[in-house]
Parts: structure tokens; sequence; C-alpha cells
């Protein structure tokens, strides 16, 4: 075997770069997550979620174009894209589970308090008083309708992998242009 074919068989799994640096992007978009909800009585911390929810897509190019470069430009579009949705797979089961512990025991009026002031800004607004979403919104607080902590978590969990896989759609397109040389420090061993 010449070291070409030693080289493919060192490659890992998409699953296992999914796992990889999955576990990472989840904690980012744990993270993310906290500013968001935490960003109502702070123009500091809804500039950090706003910037968190623009740096999605760089880190997302970054970690694909990493693994194209780690895998000498030889990676074809659907190995990057495939990795692309594992990383999204992984992550989203952290941040799912992050949501269900904060909606559960952290803050579990969560929802309800949401739904609260949305009715509230939508009353204010003569014209959207009285609109079918309004109504239904007003009638799910009052039934008790509103998701439970781990339907959200579940909802958000589908969410964010759904939309992760449209982004990666995209940005293993743009991962894979041009050629490079591998960064520094990263090694096949």
């Amino acid at each position: 075997m010449n070291e070409k074919d030693n080289n493919k068989e060192e490659l890992l799994s998409t699953s296992e770069i999914g796992a990889r640096k999955g576990a990472y992007f989840g904690i980012y978009l744990v993270v993310l997550y906290l500013a968001v909800v935490n960003s109502g009585g702070s123009s500091f911390v809804a500039a950090f979620a706003l910037t968190m929810m623009v740096g999605v897509p760089i880190v997302l190019y970054r970690m694909l174009r990493g693994i194209y470069l780690y895998e000498d430009c030889q990676s074809s579009y659907m190995r990057i894209f495939s990795s692309g949705v594992s990383i999204f797979f992984f992550a989203s089961i952290i941040l799912g589970l992050a949501i269900y512990v904060w909606m559960q025991y952290v803050h579990p009026g969560y929802l309800y308090e949401m739904a609260q002031e949305a009715i509230k800004a939508y009353d204010q607004v003569p014209d959207l008083r009285s609109t079918p979403m309004v109504q239904a919104l007003k009638a799910a607080v009052k039934n008790g309708d509103l998701p439970t902590p781990i339907q959200f978590a579940m909802q958000m969990m589908w969410a964010t992998l759904m939309s992760g896989a449209l982004l990666t759609a995209v940005m293993a397109a743009v991962a894979r242009m041009g050629s490079g040389s591998r960064p520094s420090g990263m090694s096949r061993n």
C-alpha cells in the first residue's frame, strides 16, 4: 500500500466527525439559546445573541472547510454535506437537552411568560388585537395548551436539524471552493 491508501483508511466517518465537532457546536448553540432567552433586559446580551446568530454560518463554514482541507481537498460535496448534517444532528441533541433542563428546572414558566408578553404586545396594536393568530394564542394560554418543556425541546431539535441541513447545503459548496494548505496544527494522527 502506498501513502495515499493509508491516508484514506485514517479518514473518520461522517458520524465520527459529527459527534466530535457537534459537541463543540452544541455548546455554541446552547450559549446562543441562553443569550436569546436572557436578552430581554440587557442590550449587551441582545447584541451578543445577535452576534452569535450571525456567527452560526461562519462557525459552520470553518468546520466544513477544516474537514475539506484536512482531507487534502479531496472530499466530495456529499461527504462535506453529510458531515455538516451530522454536526447539526449531534449539536441539536445537546441543544434539546439544554432547552429541556432550562424550561423544566431553571425557568419553568418561561413559555407562559413569553406568551403573555406577546399577547400584551399584540393588544397594543389595534389591527392585530383580533387576528386569528392572537385569538389562538390567547386560547392556548387560557386552556393550558402551550407546549410542555419536552415538546418544545423536541420541536427546537427538529427545527435546528432542518435549518442546519439547509444551511449546510450551501456552506458545503462554499467550503469546497478553492484549494488550500492544511491549517497548522492539523495532523492526521
